[in-house]
C-alpha cells in the first residue's frame, strides 16, 4: 500500500486561498489590525500633544519611556546630529538668496535670465551643497572615528535614496486610493 501524498507548503497555502471561510477569517484578521493600528497612532498623538501642553517636549512615546535624548542620539547613531542638519537646512533654504545676489554663482555659471535658468542653477547649487555636505561629513568622521566609519557613513547616505524606492515606491498609489497608514500590527518601536 503507497503512502498518500504529501502536499508541500505552497499546495496548502493555495488550498487554503481557495477557502471561503479562512479568507474571510483572514480579512476579519487584517481589518482588525487596520483599526487598532490606526487606533495606536492616533493614541500616541494625543499623548504627545498632551505632553507638548504640560511642557514636555517629545518626538515619540518611545522617546518618552526610553528617555531618548538627542544627546544619546548622536552618541549611538554614527549621521545623528540635530545642530548640524539645521545648519544644513538652512543653507539649503537660503540658497535661493544667493542666486539673487550674485547670479552668477561665485563666477562659475552665466547670469540667469529666465526661470528656467534660475532653476537649473538653484539646482546645481543645491548638488554642489548636497556633496560639499557629503564630503565634509566624510572626512569629519574620518577624523574623530575612523576611516572606516566614514567610508561606512558615506555609503549609507549615498544608498539610502535607493532603499526608499525600494520600501516606498507604491506609497504613491496607496495614498491616492485612500490608504494613509498601513494595515500593520502596531509594533514596538524599533529604537
Amino acid at each position: 500500500m503507497a503512502a498518500p501524498k504529501r502536499k508541500t507548503a505552497k499546495e496548502l497555502v493555495e488550498g487554503l486561498e481557495h477557502d471561503p471561510v479562512y479568507r474571510e477569517q483572514r480579512a476579519a484578521r487584517e481589518a482588525e489590525t487596520a483599526k487598532r493600528a490606526v487606533e495606536a497612532v492616533q493614541d500616541e498623538a494625543r499623548l504627545v500633544r498632551e505632553l507638548g501642553t504640560a511642557g514636555v517636549h517629545v518626538d515619540s512615546v518611545y522617546d518618552f519611556v526610553n528617555d531618548v535624548t538627542h544627546e544619546y542620539k548622536e552618541a549611538v547613531k554614527v549621521g545623528y546630529n540635530l545642530r548640524r542638519k539645521i545648519v544644513l537646512l538652512a543653507l539649503w533654504a537660503a540658497s535661493p538668496l544667493l542666486l539673487f545676489i550674485d547670479p552668477t554663482m561665485l563666477r562659475t555659471a552665466e547670469p540667469h535670465t529666465t526661470i528656467g535658468e534660475f532653476v537649473r542653477h538653484l539646482g546645481y547649487l543645491w548638488l554642489a551643497l548636497g556633496v560639499g555636505g557629503l564630503l565634509f561629513r566624510t572626512v569629519q568622521l574620518f577624523k574623530i572615528r575612523d576611516v572606516q566609519t566614514g567610508l561606512v557613513w558615506a555609503t549609507k547616505i549615498l544608498t539610502d535614496p535607493f532603499h526608499d524606492i525600494k520600501l516606498y515606491y507604491r506609497a504613491p498609489g496607496y495614498l491616492l486610493r485612500g490608504e494613509l497608514i498601513e494595515a500593520a500590527a502596531p509594533t514596538a518601536h524599533p529604537g
